[in-house]
């Protein structure tokens, strides 16, 4: 496999922990701060 095919193959994972100051006031995700990260590549 050459480096191209493995780049083209590569997966990216960003995991992010949820606090209750991450959340809005309905203590959901809809809105709040963890939600407004780019969803960078998608």
């Amino acid at each position: 496999m050459t480096l191209e095919e493995r780049i083209d193959a590569s997966e990216t994972y960003i995991f992010k922990a949820v606090f209750p100051n991450t959340t809005n006031h309905y203590d959901t995700l809809v809105g709040g701060t963890a939600i407004s990260t780019p969803h960078i590549g998608v």
